[in-house]
């Protein structure tokens, strides 16, 4: 009885120490599977992670070539829309130059007309000055030679 008592105290341990054993690799299993399936999810996350920035990365890039075309577009039209008013305000003070320049030459004319109509008439009252002076002198001697004539 002693023996069979022994041999059940023996399997008791026995049992206890695969027990044990037993919980200790269960332990071991469920930390490695813990450490595996954290790993796996880190893993995942940054898998997420890493085709959300490629994603928006795109998206972004995308957006830069819509706004770089916009803007392309607004600052040819804007180029253009100057071009068009550069043309215009160059004709049009081409034209205002040409008005200016044509008053000048009227202007220039009539100063030139009016400075030869006084010449001439300068010229006319001279003329006649002289000749209202040289038939006074023609009268003058035309007296004179009366006067000899009746005195001689």
């Amino acid at each position: 009885l002693s023996s069979a008592n022994d041999d059940l105290e023996l399997l008791r341990n026995a049992h206890k120490k695969a027990l044990e054993d037993l919980r200790e690799e269960l332990t071991s299993q469920s930390i490695q599977r813990q450490e595996a399936l954290k790993n796996e999810y880190e893993t995942e996350q940054k898998k997420l992670r890493d085709e959300a920035d490629a994603r928006f990365a795109s998206e972004l890039q995308l957006r830069i070539e819509e706004v770089e075309t916009s803007h392309k577009s607004a600052l040819e039209s804007l180029q253009s829309q100057c071009e068009e008013r550069i043309q215009r305000i160059t004709v049009e003070a081409q034209q205002a130059a040409n008005m200016d320049l044509e008053k000048l030459r009227l202007q220039a004319t009539e100063e030139r007309d009016d400075e030869l109509n006084r010449l001439r008439q300068e010229m006319e009252n001279r003329t006649q000055a002289r000749i209202d002076e040289m038939q006074q002198q023609h009268s003058m001697e035309l007296e004179r030679l009366q006067e000899e004539s009746v005195t001689a």
